[in-house]
């Protein structure tokens, strides 16, 4: 794999960021290592994509980073009715088992079988010609406006790395499918099924065996920027209490595969289908394996350079 960010390409990340969740690990990690972001753009999933935008903003602020910063729906056009009415049901079946974000939630609302969604301007919008790579930390629903509306044509994403999907593993809403693909499954379809020159996805495959403990918290914590104020704030009581507590990396990981592609050890390449049916496997992602195959399925990491590269990193440790 080659290198997939460079100064002659703008850099869109499109986030559902919520307080210092994995989404903000891999935006403190970029900001730190200077990939600054031509845009950000914010998603509804794990909280509204308007509350995403706050969070974002006051993450830029730390850095005194004047990226441009854009919300997009907090009701996607993808949460029709009936996948409204779906998040709602899985909210009452799961209950406490399974994390929803805001996904059927009360703050969400649905527009009715006969009105669409109010017209707006889509999020990501960016003015130029110069080749995009786009990281997609949450639901795919402000990738799917900027297409179906060609404020972003297919023509100008050199590269897209979407943190979603599960493929040999469970999903982690229900037994089939990944938060990111189930928030807005009608979006993934038609994301990954567009003609991009490359995609490449970092699924629960992966992402769900990385986790950072007490060790890395330490060496993160010694560190005097904003990510290591942020993370002392919020989870120094946990790891003061819980030594033996460990969290999931999941967005980090997708941002470092774009930043440092050669952590890559195991992928395959082929076509992904999205379930887009009202039943038990809706948002469920499967892999046609093919060597023409639109998409790059990463299965497997360098852990050990994750780790590396993320305790380095809020460490100040130069690469």
């Amino acid at each position: 794999m080659s290198a997939a960010v460079s100064p002659d390409a703008d850099l869109i990340v499109d986030t559902d960021i919520k307080g210092v969740n994995d989404d903000a690990f891999a935006l403190h990690y970029l900001l730190t290592r200077r990939h600054i972001p031509s845009l950000i753009t914010t998603c509804s999933g794990n909280t509204l994509a308007s509350d995403s935008f706050d969070d974002a903003r006051a993450l830029l602020d730390s850095y005194a980073v004047g990226t441009r910063t854009e919300a997009g729906p907090d009701t996607p056009r993808g949460w029709t009715p009936a996948i409204h009415e779906y998040h709602r049901d899985l909210r009452k079946d799961l209950g406490e088992s399974a994390y929803l974000g805001e996904l059927g939630s009360a703050r969400t609302r649905s527009v009715s079988a006969h009105e669409s969604r109010p017209s707006s301007p889509a999020a990501v919008t960016l003015p130029g010609a110069a080749p995009v790579d786009y990281l997609a930390l949450g639901p795919l629903g402000n990738l799917y406006d900027a297409l179906v509306s060609k404020t972003l044509p297919v023509s100008r994403i050199r590269h897209l790395v979407f943190s979603g999907g599960a493929f040999g593993v469970p999903g982690n809403v229900g037994q089939y499918a990944e938060f990111n693909v189930l928030a807005d499954p009608l979006a993934a379809a038609y994301v990954l099924a567009a003609p991009l020159s490359r995609i490449t996805l970092v699924p629960l495959d992966v992402t769900s065996q990385l986790t950072y403990g007490l060790s890395e918290y330490t060496q993160i914590a010694s560190g005097s920027g904003p990510f290591s104020r942020d993370l002392v704030r919020t989870k120094g009581a946990t790891f003061t209490t819980r030594p033996g507590f460990r969290e999931p990396l999941w967005d980090l990981v997708a941002a470092l595969v774009m930043t440092h592609p050669e952590i890559v050890k195991r992928s395959v390449r082929g076509d992904i289908s999205v379930d887009t049916s009202l039943s038990a496997s809706l948002g469920a992602t499967t892999l046609r394996p093919s060597e023409q195959g639109r998409a790059e399925v990463v299965l497997e990491v360098d852990t050990e350079r994750v780790l590396h590269h993320m305790a380095g990193t809020f460490e100040g440790v130069e690469e």
